[in-house]
């Protein structure tokens, strides 16, 4: 549409000239909304001097096959991109000097040919359904850099025979330039091991492996998030020049080795989420160069001085969470000064490690799950945190107040499971960033604070079992976007304010085990996406009216296994001499199905 032929149509969008001979050189014709077949006369075939086609993002999906004309009509094309553009059938052929080929997406009906360019950089076949023997001549090509596989069905044992993987006889032996080598889907076999000897090799990334390697072979940098097994080999903890090695989410099992420290450029080490055992090397807390640190989720064992971690001063993340570690804190010693993630979670500490005074950007601490004991330091409650600033302190043996929450800047704030006392402050109205709120298990007392500032980031509010007391406040209301209060077992009294049919994002809202003295809240019936709803164990008391003026009350709490039983056990409500609501019948009925059913 921006085209027009009353100018140059080098100044056109999408089109590149030589300067010197006026010759289009260049056709970016992406997202162009451009559909149907593209046929042998096409004029696009008439532009013979092109070196760059670009026609992704189209639907060409009424093209039964390849034009074949893509193999010829330009002998001097460089680079092809063909993905997501809806061609189906042969890889065109003689496209001898083509140095980047793009066929993402694309739906291939026969194996790749064969004489492609020796030039060849960049092979994409990402999300291509490669049919029958992907070609070893793929993996000839001398100047190949990147290779993209990604999400295929390739079996390596079909490429080359398991016996001819030798070193006289390598499968990658040619491809000594290649930087990038993505594989992913259903690609299963020995994947040879020269591929982790290629000298240029920067990324290799495995995806959905169905890997069947021996690990006491080479292993690439990444491993994460795969599902490999077995012991680890020492080499690989002895390349000095690794810089990064993620072992996360995999099932190893083994002891870790030593790192060489004197010569070490190691950067990031990641084993979370593995089944690794034993004490923790004493090489890791010497890797001076380490920003990231992660052995969470495993069954580490020993005790660890909180003084090991001051050596690591460009340390970012430091994460030994649920493990069968302790950790001890010695009392002038500070964590890293840059540290921003810092997760102790199960790690028996009793006291609370103590942060530099130059640590102004912590975005996440997780001590939960100790023996911490205590008020909340101001350390830790006090900092100038950023705006998405997570502490979970729950499951420990705190004592005090909140008075050292900094309410302004905390998005997740769980201290759960402790014995605080005094009342919910009043700044937490001025919790701008605040999402989650989890204060359940404690002796908090007081009553809520009546908040006139709409906190529509607020999505959890957790205050089970504590000692509050008073009215709820009708300007829960201000909290638009809550999807969960959770209020059972406390002291309070009163009504169930009617404001809480403004709450439309509202799932749970659990008012069981208090003092409230109200008629069955109708109030509520409007909220569309109410699903859990607990009265019980209250002093409600009436009839539950027949008539609403709801079309369809409680939508979707009908859906849920015995919630309607919540409201009727423990108050005086009568069902005697009134029928209840449609929806409470149909949430009665589905909820007697489904005890039937288990």
């Amino acid at each position: 549409m921006t085209w027009s032929m009353s100018s140059d149509y080098c100044t056109w969008e999408g089109v590149t000239c030589d300067n010197k001979t006026g010759n289009v050189i260049g056709l970016d014709l992406s997202c162009s909304q451009l559909e149907g077949a593209i046929f042998p006369k096409s004029t696009l075939f008439q532009f013979s001097h092109l070196q760059f086609l670009d026609l992704t993002w189209n639907a060409f999906s009424l093209s039964n096959q390849f034009p074949q004309e893509f193999g010829f009509f330009a002998k001097d094309l460089t680079h092809l991109n063909l993905s997501n553009t809806g061609f189906s059938g042969r890889v065109p052929q003689n496209l001898t000097q083509l140095r980047v080929l793009n066929l993402e997406a694309v739906d291939i009906s026969s194996v790749l040919p064969t004489n492609l360019s020796t030039s060849l950089r960049v092979l994409d076949l990402a999300v291509v359904a490669v049919p029958g023997v992907l070609p070893q001549e793929v993996f000839h090509h001398p100047n190949l850099e990147v290779l993209d596989l990604y999400f295929n069905s390739i079996a390596f044992s079909d490429i080359v025979p398991e016996v001819k993987w030798g070193r006289n006889e390598s499968l990658f032996n040619l491809s000594t330039s290649l930087r990038y080598l993505i594989l992913g889907g259903r690609i299963s076999g020995v994947l040879p091991q020269e591929v982790f000897h290629l000298p240029n090799l920067e990324v290799l990334e495995i995806w959905a492996w169905e890997l069947s390697n021996n690990l006491t072979a080479a292993l690439p940098k990444d491993l994460g998030s795969n599902s490999l097994t077995g012991p680890l080999p020492s080499w690989l903890f002895a390349n000095p020049l690794l810089q990064v090695l993620d072992l996360s989410y995999n099932r190893f099992t083994d002891l870790l080795h030593e790192f060489d420290s004197s010569n070490s450029q190691l950067q990031v080490f990641s084993c979370g989420h593995n089944l690794l055992y034993g004490p923790i090397p004493q090489s890791f807390f010497q890797l001076v160069n380490l920003t990231q640190l992660v052995f969470s989720s495993n069954n580490f064992s020993g005790v660890l001085d909180s003084e090991m971690f001051s050596h690591l001063k460009n340390l970012y993340t430091l994460d030994f969470s649920h493990n069968s570690l302790s950790v001890r804190n010695t009392s002038m010693v500070t964590l890293p000064p840059k540290l921003h993630h810092l997760g102790l979670a199960s790690c028996n500490m009793k006291e609370f490690p103590r942060f530099s005074a130059d640590a102004k950007f912590i975005e996440h601490i997780d001590l939960s799950k100790n023996e911490l004991h205590g008020e909340i330091p101001h350390g830790i409650g006090s900092m100038s945190w950023d705006l998405y600033s997570y502490l979970n302190l729950s499951r420990n043996r705190l004592t005090g107040g909140l008075e050292h929450i900094n309410w302004n800047d905390i998005w997740y704030l769980d201290i759960q499971s402790n014995l605080l006392n005094g009342s919910l402050p009043n700044l937490f109205c001025n919790s701008s960033s605040l999402k989650i709120l989890n204060l359940s298990y404690n002796n908090l007392s007081g009553v809520l604070p009546i908040c006139q500032t709409n906190l529509t980031r607020l999505l959890v509010f957790d205050l089970r079992m504590n000692n509050i007391q008073g009215n709820i406040p009708p300007t829960f209301s201000n909290f638009r976007n809550l999807k969960s209060i959770n209020l059972y077992g406390n002291k309070l009294e009163g009504r169930v304010p009617t404001s809480f049919s403004e709450l439309e994002q509202l799932e749970t809202l659990d008012l069981g085990s208090n003092q409230l003295h109200d008629t069955f809240p109708q109030c509520l019936e409007s909220l569309p996406n109410i699903r859990v709803l607990v009265l019980k164990s209250n002093n409600f008391h009436g009839l539950i009216n027949q008539s609403s003026k709801i079309e369809h009350p409680f939508p979707n709490l009908r859906k849920y296994l015995g919630i309607i039983f919540s409201t009727l056990i423990f108050n005086p409500i009568s069902l005697v001499d009134h029928y209840p609501p449609r929806s409470v019948i149909r949430a009665l009925f589905s909820s007697l199905i489904c005890l039937i059913t288990l």
